[in-house]
């Protein structure tokens, strides 16, 4: 510190704002995680729909995730060393091949038996979170994985969770018509991703959208034990989210699934005698883990 400052001020004015470019730097390297590289799977929530009984599940899974790893390749190969055998949750991922399906935030990722083949054998989601928090998102569970070894050339970028845009209800008037459920729609509000499917899919992909979105908005390191989950949400004549409801025994679960919610990207509302219409959409689901 007495070096710098004896020395001149425009020096000092030079390293300073070196030691700042380099701090930023530092920074910004440590925020991104690639891909490529070994895993420690680290945490198993699962996913229920049905309301089956876990116990037995439950009692095995630290067996289960005792000295379990997994490798992204450099050359898009997968492998999986589990010290408990077949009941590794990810084992019937070993030697398959790895390619990332999104480009825009890499949020995807397929396998396949053999890179010749056009059949995707299984598709995660991703979500990574603060503190390094990584997920893998399938339908029905989720796996929470830990990067331990990077390996050389990893330039496939897993983007943090980023934060909400909010949507403004400024000019919305509380004085609507009124609402209806998805039984009584002549056409189901409709995610942008359903716009180009049959009609008769419209309920399953509603439905398959509103899931994944509300699954990669969980932190499932809170996750202890089983999370009783309801939610209840509306869609209004310009297609926001409002009236969103959620109830579980995680007030931190609760904050983010209504968070996600509230801010989902914009649906084409729901039609009733060819008029839009307030919709009212109602889902229950637990998770699991230890």
């Amino acid at each position: 510190m007495f070096l710098i400052l004896s020395i001149f001020p425009w020096q000092r004015v030079k390293i300073f704002l070196l030691i700042f470019l380099l701090s930023i730097y530092s920074f910004s390297c440590q925020s991104q995680v690639s891909l490529e590289g070994q895993w420690k799977i680290v945490d198993l929530t699962i996913i229920d729909r049905h309301g089956k009984n876990w116990d037995k599940e439950l009692e095995e899974l630290d067996s289960m995730l005792s000295e379990n790893y997994l490798s992204f390749t450099d050359d898009k190969k997968v492998e999986v060393i589990s010290s408990s055998g077949n009941k590794n949750p990810l084992i019937y991922l070993h030697n398959t091949t790895w390619e990332s399906l999104n480009t825009d935030n890499n949020w995807v990722i397929g396998f396949k038996a053999d890179k010749n083949t056009k059949h995707y054998e299984e598709i995660f989601e991703i979500a990574y979170w603060s503190k390094g928090k990584v997920f893998l998102l399938r339908h029905d569970f989720v796996v929470q994985i830990q990067k331990i070894k990077n390996f050389d050339n990893g330039n496939t970028l897993i983007l943090k969770h980023q934060p909400y845009h909010s949507v403004k209800l400024n000019e919305y008037s509380t004085n609507e018509l009124e609402i209806y459920r998805f039984e009584d729609l002549d056409i189901l509000p409709l995610p942008e991703r359903c716009l180009n499917i049959e009609k008769k899919n419209y309920q399953e992909c509603f439905s398959a959208v509103i899931r994944s979105y509300i699954l990669r908005n969980i932190d499932y390191s809170l996750v202890k034990g089983k999370v009783e989950i309801s939610l209840e949400f509306s869609i209004d004549k310009k297609g926001r989210t409002k009236n969103v409801i959620v109830n579980s025994n995680s007030s931190n679960i609760n904050k983010l699934i209504k968070n996600a919610l509230e801010n989902h990207p914009l649906f084409k509302p729901g039609i009733k005698n060819d008029v839009e219409v307030e919709t009212i959409y109602s889902s229950s689901f637990n998770l699991i883990s230890q």
